[in-house]
């Protein structure tokens, strides 16, 4: 999905693995042949809304949140964040979320840890660059099959449903050569697979595992909520309830991360340009 505003470009391509990161770069490189060229006037700003690979806005607008909640980001140094699986009665969702969690928190220095049962394994190459940051920020990243064991004394959970990658790239492949009875029966085998761990689901029972019986609850939304949008999904709901406030701070912060992507792309000098307006000192219009 590709969608225009003025000289920015947001584009969303989360569903096909293997090809959307690729469909995105091929598209930014279409804009500066055409900037270069003299077609267009001035090069429009492309923003990542969520890829097969990463999902910049969401993994930075969580980072944004921890850092409010926590006080600062050498704060985060050292937290423990479980980003687990979680049942879900549908199927298909992105990798993007889990992947840029662990892709993004590792570079603070925070003990990420990664929780899925078998099959439902994110792309390796995302784990090597996890690990690697891990390495380079002083912190950690791990993998469990326990929710539990994720959530034990941790500062932060992410208790959030995806399908697993084997299944995603058969899907592309399916979608790309248009075969729609193999999509529906990859559909129905996809929530018999899912319906096997019914038992992933962030309870009460698993938020007093956490540090101090009190961590911060994160999720993208909309969240499956047991008992409210479906019969049984990724949390309780008095988890989900006790966390709402938060959940909407986490979510209020997007907006602010698009616009600082777009701000950085289109000034030459950000900090003395954030400075300027900082000395000027002007009410913004409300």
């Amino acid at each position: 999905m590709v969608s225009f505003m003025a000289d920015v470009i947001g584009i969303r391509d989360d569903m096909y693995i293997g090809k959307g990161n690729a469909y995105m770069r091929e598209v930014a490189d279409s804009v500066s042949q055409g900037y270069a060229a003299g077609i267009l006037e001035q090069r429009p700003t492309l923003v990542n809304l969520q890829c097969d690979i990463d999902h910049p806005t969401q993994s930075m607008a969580d980072a944004m949140h921890l850092i409010q909640h926590f006080g600062s980001l050498e704060d985060l140094k050292g937290k423990k964040i479980a980003m687990s699986w979680a049942y879900s009665p549908s199927y298909g969702k992105p990798l993007s979320v889990p992947q840029g969690i662990i892709g993004l928190m590792t570079r603070f220095g925070m003990d990420v840890v990664l929780a899925h049962p078998q099959g439902y394994e994110v792309m390796p190459e995302v784990e090597a660059v996890a690990l690697k940051n891990a390495a380079a920020a002083g912190g950690s990243f791990s993998k469990t099959g326990s929710m539990a064991e994720a959530f034990q004394d941790a500062d932060i959970v992410y208790p959030k449903s995806w399908a697993p990658f084997n299944a995603m790239e058969k899907r592309t492949e399916l979608y790309g050569n248009r075969d729609m009875d193999g999509i529906s029966a990859l559909e129905q085998e996809l929530l018999a697979q899912n319906a096997k761990f019914k038992d992933w689901e962030c309870t009460e029972e698993l938020m007093n595992l956490t540090k101090d019986r009190s961590a911060l609850y994160m999720h993208c939304l909309p969240a499956d909520i047991t008992g409210v949008s479906c019969e049984q999904g990724e949390v309780a709901a008095s988890v989900f309830d006790r966390y709402r406030d938060p959940l909407y701070f986490e979510a209020s912060y997007k907006p602010y991360i698009i616009a600082a992507m777009i701000f950085l792309a289109k000034i030459q000098d950000p900090v003395g340009k954030l400075a300027w307006l900082l000395q000027r000192n002007q009410q913004r219009i409300a």
